[in-house]
């Protein structure tokens, strides 16, 4: 089945700033309707400038979701991670964001999930 136009019209840098492929994702059910469908890619772009492309994609879409940032430092390397989430539930869209300090890349996962 097609990806969706807003799982296409995410925000996805140019080849020069990715690291790697973009990845598409549907789950169908036994219907073989999408359950979900994901984006997911990983960018060397600065995280300030797609975080602001994310939010600029919620905004245009009016989609209003909850924002949370935190930073974690792993127990088992020590690596300082930032962590972004967007999430609404009445879109059931969830947006992750990891930004790796050590390397300076985002690893970015986007959900849309459809409703019955």
């Amino acid at each position: 089945m097609p990806v969706s136009g807003l799982v296409r019209d995410f925000p996805v840098p140019d080849e020069k700033g990715l690291k790697g492929a973009v990845s598409f994702t549907q789950s169908l059910d036994d219907n073989l309707e999408i359950q979900y469908q994901s984006v997911s890619y990983v960018t060397t772009k600065d995280s300030a400038d797609v975080k602001a492309g994310i939010d600029q994609w919620l905004k245009d879409h009016s989609i209003k979701c909850n924002f949370s940032s935190k930073t974690h430092t792993s127990t088992l390397d020590a690596a300082v991670r930032d962590i972004f989430q967007w999430e609404t539930d009445r879109l059931c869209v969830s947006v992750r964001m990891h930004h790796e300090h050590s390397d300076d890349t985002s690893w970015i996962d986007a959900t849309f999930w459809n409703r019955p």
